[in-house]
Formats: structure tokens, C-alpha cells, sequence
């Protein structure tokens, strides 16, 4: 009677085990995700609309935390030196890839964080005055081939994607980079807002920093990077589309400090693969001229390897 008894107790207290729902281990609390840049921009801008469709995904919230000033490196640091717990995340950009292709002096290896899921890419864009006589991109290349300090481009310090991207225009069109009037700025809003007042006839940047000038005849799109339209703007062509193949895109993904969880990790994966499906993400990113496109951790660190060795490659000078 004792061994049965104790065999129907040992039963009971198993099916008790089984029949109560796991605890889920992550997130139990509020995530900060930080954006290494001010308010407004068009990271921010991604992270914001990501940050808001990830708390309902994940059931708890999701806050933007800008670190903005310092070329993105203060921000990135607070992350790499956080607890490897996912409460602390990176909403990372190229910022990363132009960083270690251009400089050696960083306080930080890009070989020392987790990545994690990419979450949109956004094309870049070249633009010139409202009243510019240049049409296209043909126009341009024709004027920088004849005369390269003809072109007065906006320059952000040489640092930047925005820079690079800028960079492999001229190379693409056969323009000398050296021989071009590069004027400085702080932003890709600012050189917008130098462009639409007439001081500069360049500038490359993201549509969040053009959009507003578009529209109001100020400046004129000529082309996207990347091989995709954007529906916010569907009359503006891609530069591979007239003769000019500017592969290169920006892109936002999650990160983190090293040695996240796998499980963290594969939960962020989950929940992006969950948001880019939802329609009024789909609708609120495009808006903003980004492309929801997941990828998984294990693709996102080879992608950003390879474009800091695309861009070490454009910005070493041939001998």
C-alpha cells in the first residue's frame, strides 16, 4: 500500500511539474536601447518606430536611450561595457563599418560585441539645389570629369557612410575625390539645409534629412543607392538604374556587449522576424525610408565585415 501510495504521489507531483507553463528567462524587465546619436536623425527616427513594435512583441518595454555627440563612439561604448544581458542593446548602423574602415584609433574591436538581428536597410541619396541646371547624374558626371572643383559637395569629415557613399559616387563616375571642393558640415541635415540655400550643389545623406526640401521644390532627388525605389518616393530612380551602380545601403541592427546569450539572441531574432511582418510596421518604416529586411545574427556580422573591407578598399588611395 506505501509503494502504491507513494507511486501515485511521485505521478501527481510529475503531472504538477509538466502542467505548469515555463517561466519565460528573457525579458523579465525593460530593455534600453541605445541610439549613439541625437534625437531626430534618421537612426533615431528607425529605432523609434522598431523600439515601439518590439515592446508589444517582446511584452515589455523597449526605451530609446540617445547618446549622441562624439562620432557614435561614446554611445557604443556605454553599450560594449554594459552587463552581457540584453538589457542593454545597440540599435547599431554603419556608423560601425565606416568607423573601422577609415580609422585605426578606436577605443573599441568590432570583433568584441554579439550581434544581432538586422532590422532595416535604408538607401542613401544624392541630391542637388531645387534650380540646379544639373538634371542627372549623367549631368553631374559630365561636369566633375570636365572640371572637379566645379562640384561643392557636403562633407561630413571624411568618417561617415554618408562620406563613403559620397565617395564611391565619384568613383563610379570617374571623378577625382581630391580634386572636389568638399565643404564641412556636422550632419546630413545641415548640408541639406546648405544645399536648398544654394551654398553647395551636392549632397548625398537620408531621405529623413531631404524629404522635407523635396517636396518643397528646394532640392531635387536625382537617385537612390542600393537596388530598390523607395514608395515615398517613387519617381526618384536608383543611381545602378541610370548608369551609376552605388551598392551600398544603410542598415540598423541590434547589438550588444560580447558574450550575450544564445538565448537572448535567438529571442531578438524571433521577435524582429515577428514585427517585419506586421503591416503597420511595414507602412511606418517606409514612411520613414527605411526597407524592413531581417537577417539573421549569424549573416549580420559577416555583411558588416565585408562592407569595412569594401570601404578600406575605396578610401585607400592607389599607389
Amino acid at each position: 500500500m506505501r509503494h502504491q501510495l507513494k507511486t501515485a504521489f511521485m505521478a501527481i507531483a510529475v503531472s504538477l511539474v509538466i502542467s505548469v507553463p515555463a517561466k519565460a528567462d528573457y525579458p523579465e524587465k525593460p530593455i534600453s536601447l541605445i541610439v549613439p546619436f541625437a534625437a531626430g536623425g534618421g537612426t533615431d527616427v528607425a529605432a523609434r518606430i522598431t523600439a515601439k513594435y518590439l515592446s508589444k512583441e517582446l511584452d515589455t518595454p523597449v526605451n530609446i536611450v540617445n547618446q549622441g555627440g562624439g562620432n557614435s563612439i561614446p554611445g557604443t561604448l556605454s553599450v560594449l561595457g554594459a552587463r552581457a544581458d540584453g538589457y542593454t542593446l545597440l540599435f547599431d548602423s554603419p556608423a560601425t563599418s565606416s568607423l573601422h574602415g577609415l580609422r585605426a584609433d578606436l577605443p573599441y574591436e568590432l570583433e568584441k560585441r554579439s550581434w544581432g538581428p538586422m532590422v532595416v536597410i535604408n538607401p542613401y541619396l544624392y541630391a542637388v539645389n531645387g534650380k540646379s541646371e544639373w538634371k542627372t547624374l549623367a549631368d553631374i558626371a559630365a561636369a566633375g570629369v570636365a572640371d572637379p572643383s566645379a562640384i561643392k559637395l557636403g562633407w561630413l569629415g571624411g568618417s561617415s557612410f554618408t562620406d563613403t557613399v559620397n565617395l564611391k559616387l565619384l568613383d563610379v563616375m570617374g571623378i577625382d575625390p581630391g580634386a572636389v571642393a568638399k565643404v564641412p558640415f556636422n550632419g546630413s541635415g545641415p548640408s541639406m539645409t546648405a544645399l536648398a540655400g544654394g551654398h553647395i550643389n551636392l549632397s548625398g545623406g537620408s531621405l529623413g534629412a531631404a524629404i522635407a526640401f523635396h517636396q518643397s521644390g528646394d532640392i531635387r532627388i536625382l537617385a537612390l543607392t542600393g537596388d530598390d525605389r523607395l514608395d515615398t518616393i517613387p519617381e526618384v530612380p536608383t543611381a545602378k538604374e541610370v548608369g551609376f551602380d552605388v551598392p551600398m545601403v544603410g542598415w540598423n541592427s541590434l547589438s550588444g556587449p560580447a558574450g550575450l546569450p544564445d538565448e537572448v539572441v535567438a529571442r531578438l531574432e524571433t521577435a524582429v522576424q515577428a514585427i517585419i511582418k506586421n503591416p503597420e510596421f511595414v507602412k511606418e518604416q517606409t514612411m520613414a525610408g527605411n526597407l524592413p529586411k531581417y537577417m539573421p545574427a549569424e549573416e549580420v556580422w559577416p555583411y558588416v565585415q565585408q562592407e569595412v573591407e569594401n570601404i578600406r578598399i575605396l578610401t585607400t588611395p592607389s599607389e
